[in-house]
C-alpha cells in the first residue's frame, strides 16, 4: 500500500520466491536445498520432481516431504552431498552419483533404497545382508 495526502492507496499483492542455487553458501539447509533442485520439475502445489532424488515438497525451511522417505531434514556436507534426518532412520548421507545407496550414520552401513510397499519405504542393508523396512 501507499500512503499520500489522498489518502491510502492499496495496490495488488506481490509474491517474490528467492531461492539460492549457490552450491557454495554458507546455509547448509539452503545449499542442500540447491542440490536437489538442480535439474528438477516444478509440479503442482509447490511438488517438484527431482531427476536423482525423487519427488518431495519443499518447505522452505529445510524440511521436505519426500514421497517415499516422508519427512526430512536437509543439511550439505560442505561438497556435493546431502545429510537427511528423518525420525525414523537418523541422519542418512547420500549424493546425486550415489543415490538411490544411502550411508546410515547410526549403523555405518550402507543401504539401498528397492522402492515404496504398503506405506514403507523398502531398504536392502548391505551390513546385515538383510531388507530393512
Amino acid at each position: 500500500f501507499a500512503e499520500t495526502k489522498g489518502g491510502i492507496s492499496e495496490g495488488p499483492v506481490r509474491r517474490i520466491e528467492v531461492f539460492l542455487d549457490d552450491p557454495q553458501g554458507n546455509d547448509p539447509q539452503a545449499t542442500a536445498l540447491s542440490l536437489i533442485r538442480q535439474d528438477t520439475i516444478e509440479l503442482a502445489g509447490g511438488w517438484r520432481q527431482s531427476n536423482w532424488f525423487g519427488l518431495y515438497l519443499d518447505h522452505g525451511n529445510g524440511w521436505i516431504y519426500h514421497q517415499i522417505h516422508g519427512w526430512l531434514y536437509l543439511a550439505a556436507d560442505g561438497n556435493d552431498g546431502i545429510w537427511a534426518w528423518d525420525q525414523e532412520r537418523g541422519w542418512f548421507w547420500s549424493t546425486k552419483e550415489f543415490y538411490p545407496f544411502i550411508s546410515q550414520a547410526e549403523t555405518a552401513s550402507w543401504l539401498y533404497l528397492l522402492g515404496f510397499v504398503d506405506g514403507q519405504a523398502v531398504f536392502f542393508d548391505y551390513g546385515t545382508n538383510s531388507l530393512d523396512y
